[in-house]
């Protein structure tokens, strides 16, 4: 897992959020929340600032070298190249789905469907009776499975719509 890096505050941000806090407009998570902050970051400030230690938060810090705010704009374009790669790693199979769904037609395209959100079987499907489902609570029954023991597979919102149009 990638580290997020690190973010940069002026010391105006800082007092402007801390005062927020101080003046009770907001509390800390609320106060947080809305600056798109982390609510431990801004409690550190809050904290600090009752101390008389908020205008001396950072400076112990050592200045940034060239080298290091390089490196930090590479692993940020890293990590961008990295979650566009995952998307259209994904992309083909959201395609495929519809394009399966469409090569096979109205008439079975439900069935292929609820397959794949509910990891079903073909044979599972074929055994499956109106009386194994419980679109109330939200699955199915499956009493006879490959294994010989009893299944109940949960069903999402989109496999009980299935379920409905198939009823109708």
């Amino acid at each position: 897992m990638e580290r997020v890096p690190r973010q940069k505050y002026t010391k105006e941000f800082r007092e402007q959020a801390v005062q927020l806090v101080q003046d009770q407009v907001l509390t800390i998570p609320e106060a947080a929340r809305r600056l798109a902050m982390s609510d431990k970051t801004l409690a550190n400030w809050v904290f600090q600032a009752r101390r008389g230690q908020l205008a001396t938060l950072g400076e112990t810090r050592r200045p940034v070298t060239e080298l290091e705010a390089e490196v930090s704009r590479l692993k940020g374009e890293l990590a961008e190249a990295r979650m566009e790669r995952n998307i259209l790693k994904k992309a083909p199979a959201y395609f495929a789905k519809a394009q399966l769904c469409k090569a096979i037609g109205p008439t079975y395209a439900p069935w292929v469907r609820l397959a794949i959100l509910t990891g079903m079987q073909k044979s599972e499907q074929f055994r499956l009776r109106w009386t194994d489902v419980d679109m109330e609570h939200g699955f199915l029954t499956l009493g006879e499975t490959k294994s010989g023991t009893v299944q109940y597979v949960p069903l999402t919102e989109e496999s009980i719509a299935i379920l409905r149009n198939l009823d109708s």
